[in-house]
């Protein structure tokens, strides 16, 4: 720690976390692409003990690109295990070399560094199975406070961040109305007045108001969009009214008389259900879906047994759950907020769209993979099997950029990339 160490708002469950080790049911050397920064290609370039430098020209692959961010990245094994991997399950590179020859992406997984507005800020992905506790089990666990980043001796020693910055002395109306929006959606999830699902659905609603108002604005002429303080006004009474609980009320009724189809819902998640199982998963993440596929039978050939299921147990187990342990999924969606801030989008309308039905999508997945194990351990279903959930999706798709861009084609291949989907799949 130095007088010049950063300061950085930190959620509770991060806070509280430390690795492990082998207690972990997962292990972070296995399962994924690692991504390695230009300083540590160098480094690992530079080693010549054995059996560390066969290790490095196996498995070390120089990226095309030029981003000194992900310089290079590992060649995974057949098994999915790190090349680096030993025989103890532990990093080699760290055991010879120390914790300062690992790369940034090793090094502070599974932190993630931001900074907004200047602000300093620290989430964990809940890829990592103890994170994921942590930030699930509590109900407190996604409150922040400020904390001295002891391991960095001044700000330009952190890795690199997402910055979501304006500077301006006056900033632009796009940026204030994305930080606003940030705030709101979280508002929404963490609201106690709905249970999650119904906040989602307030928070569709949210962004398809805003979209619409961005687009009706961007088709008038120039000299007739308003004065920027007439553009914040506009924007103000737009987000006042998703503050108001009668409004809030009115619309969810609205939703609710929708006809969103009986079959598109568990059909749709069926499919990317196995979109992933084609993937090379971790082994908790193979169980949990093993357990999805028996509880909701979904190697029975008539798939309108696992409907059934899915629509039996959904009503008869989910609200329960929700009403019991309805911080888990609330917080998971906070921690995805503040991890990809995606009402930095505000003012381009398909990526804001994009990013929210990814969002709605992950949540909608986690719902239908805990309702397949409720109906396969009923009462014996708990907080364990949903923390197991979570984190078996995170590592199987979050870390794949590839991956739900894929699931989003797909969707616009069929004429329903749209948020109005994202309803369907939330009710």
């Amino acid at each position: 720690m130095s007088k010049f160490s950063p300061v950085a708002l930190v959620p509770q469950y991060l806070q509280a976390f430390q690795c492990i080790g082998p207690a972990c049911p997962e292990t972070c050397c296995s399962g994924w692409r690692v991504t390695i920064d230009k300083a540590t290609y160098k480094k690992m370039q530079a080693i010549r003990e054995e059996p560390l430098r066969q290790r490095v020209v196996a498995h070390l692959v120089r990226e095309e690109a030029q981003d000194p961010a992900a310089w290079a990245h590992l060649q995974m094994q057949a098994n999915g295990d790190c090349g680096f991997l030993d025989a103890d399950r532990l990093c080699s590179i760290q055991k010879q070399l120390g914790a300062g020859a690992l790369s940034d992406t090793c090094n502070h997984y599974p932190r993630h560094f931001q900074q907004v507005d200047g602000e300093h800020r620290v989430h964990a992905t809940l890829s990592c199975p103890e994170a994921a506790r942590l930030a699930l089990t509590d109900p407190q666990a996604m409150r922040a406070s400020p904390v001295t980043l002891d391991a960095f001796a001044n700000a330009g020693e952190l890795p690199p961040l997402i910055t979501w910055n304006d500077s301006a002395a006056a900033p632009k109306v796009s940026h204030l109305g994305g930080r606003v929006l940030h705030d709101l959606l979280i508002h929404l999830i963490q609201s106690p007045e709905h249970d999650t699902f119904d906040a989602l659905a307030l928070a569709l609603m949210l962004v398809r108001r805003v979209n619409a108002h961005l687009q009706e604005l961007a088709s008038r002429p120039a000299d007739a969009v308003g004065t920027r303080e007439q553009r914040l006004q506009a924007l103000s009474e737009l987000f006042s009214r998703f503050m108001d609980a009668q409004h809030n009320a009115a619309l969810l009724d609205v939703v609710r008389g929708l006809d969103t189809g009986e079959r598109l819902a568990p059909d749709l998640l069926r499919s990317v259900s196995q979109m992933i199982w084609q993937r090379r998963l971790t082994r908790s993440a193979r169980d949990m879906l093993q357990d999805v596929v028996a509880g909701l039978k979904l190697d029975d050939p008539d798939p309108q047994v696992a409907r059934d299921i899915w629509d039996r147990t959904r009503l008869a187990r989910w609200p329960d759950w929700e009403a019991r342990h309805g911080h888990l999924l609330r917080n998971y969606l906070v921690n995805s907020l503040e991890l990809a801030l995606p009402a930095r989008h505000f003012g381009t309308p398909q990526a804001l769209e994009d990013a929210c039905l990814d969002l709605l999508i992950r949540a909608a997945l986690i719902r239908y993979w805990a309702i397949g194990q409720m109906a396969l351990h009923g009462d014996a279903f708990g907080e364990t099997h949903a923390v197991r959930t979570v984190y078996a999706l995170s590592r199987s798709i979050e870390h794949d950029r590839r991956f739900m861009a894929g699931v989003l084609q797909a969707l616009e291949q069929q004429g329903i990339r749209s948020l109005a989907t994202g309803l369907v799949l939330i009710r």
